[in-house]
């Protein structure tokens, strides 16, 4: 887990606004998985398709602040070439249904305050 986190810090280091249908594209992990990446309670659904691997290098990257995310047009994901098929997010949920929350990955440092999250200490 610890290299495919690497590789895709080094990779949204180097690239910045990094969106998940671009990883997909770039890491067979974030696409050939049956797992999806989602906000807690919320049934806001950020990607899907990710192999445990995915999931747990990039929850390793959120909670460690190397990268963080910001929210993204859908056109980012059209032009990246893959969407999810499911309503649009609209505010923090939660929704009764799961709805899709386009984002970008970047680096912490480069992540506008408004959208950082604190850290949380483990237990």
């Amino acid at each position: 887990m610890r290299e495919l986190a690497s590789l895709v810090a080094k990779y949204i280091e180097e690239t910045d606004n990094v969106s998940f249908a671009e990883l997909s594209n770039r890491f067979p992990e974030f696409r050939d998985g049956k797992y999806e990446f989602v906000l807690g309670e919320t049934n806001i659904v950020i990607w899907c398709g990710m192999t445990t691997e995915a999931v747990n290098a990039i929850n390793s990257l959120f909670v460690d602040q190397v990268i963080g995310a910001v929210p993204s047009s859908v056109m980012v994901y059209m032009i990246d070439g893959a969407m999810l098929k499911l309503p649009i997010a609209k505010r923090s949920g939660p929704y009764k249904k799961p709805h899709w929350a386009p984002v970008v990955l970047r680096p912490y440092a480069k992540v506008p305050p408004k959208f950082r999250r604190k850290r949380i200490a483990p237990k």
